[in-house]
């Protein structure tokens, strides 16, 4: 029976593992679950303090969302751009406010077709992806 508890587990997490890396929206609730399972099931409070504080960062974008995403022109709203940090896309623009977009005069196919290093200095510009391959291969 024991043999068969951790193959549900190891599938837990290997189901959870695959939710978590999908390019799409997080949803703070799944977070919430597998720090309860981590606390209850697996007994490992760091990693329930580890998940907990996922799930409330995803509550916190959640509520920057909320509040920059509306068509609303509110100059008290501070500007941001959501940029990819993996993979293939690395440095492609996500996502954008509509205030600063609408500041841009950019639509929203301007967002998704630009990346990161719009944004830099040159000087900058030119060591940015040799920056970020050190810092992502050393830390």
């Amino acid at each position: 029976m024991s043999t068969d508890i951790a193959k549900y587990i190891k599938n837990v997490y290997a189901r959870f593992t695959e939710l978590d890396t999908l390019k799409i929206v997080k949803d703070y609730q799944m977070y919430f679950q597998f720090a309860i399972v981590q606390l209850h099931i697996l007994n490992d409070p760091v990693a329930y303090e580890l998940y907990i504080g996922k799930m409330r960062s995803i509550l916190e974008i959640n509520k920057v969302y909320q509040k920059n995403f509306s068509n609303e022109k509110n100059s008290d709203n501070s500007n941001f751009v959501i940029v990819d940090a993996n993979g293939l896309k690395f440095g492609q623009l996500i996502q954008m406010n509509n205030s600063l977009r609408q500041l841009l005069d950019w639509s929203w196919n301007d967002v998704k077709n630009n990346r990161i290093e719009k944004f830099m200095p040159e000087l900058i510009r030119e060591k940015h992806n040799e920056f970020m391959y050190r810092y992502n291969k050393t830390g």
